[in-house]
């Protein structure tokens, strides 16, 4: 069996086998990779957000103003 130790918090050691300390590394990555991509992704759905609420509709401050639907 391959395997390593690992130290676990307050300074106790863990007998890991290979292929659990790379599964465990892929997803740290992949983790890392998603969040990047979220912080990039932050000020778009911000203007985004603004561009949608924008509606003349959400604008009027007058709530009792009737909207014509049709004839």
């Amino acid at each position: 069996m391959e395997a390593e130790y690992e130290v676990q918090g307050k300074g106790t050691l863990t007998l890991v086998h290979i292929q659990v300390r790379k599964i465990k590394e892929e997803d740290e990555n992949v983790r890392h990779w998603l969040l990047s991509q979220m912080l990039e992704m932050r000020p778009i759905l911000r203007e985004l957000k603004k561009q949608v609420t924008q509606s003349p509709l959400g604008q009027s401050r007058d709530a009792t103003r009737a909207i014509s639907v049709g004839n």
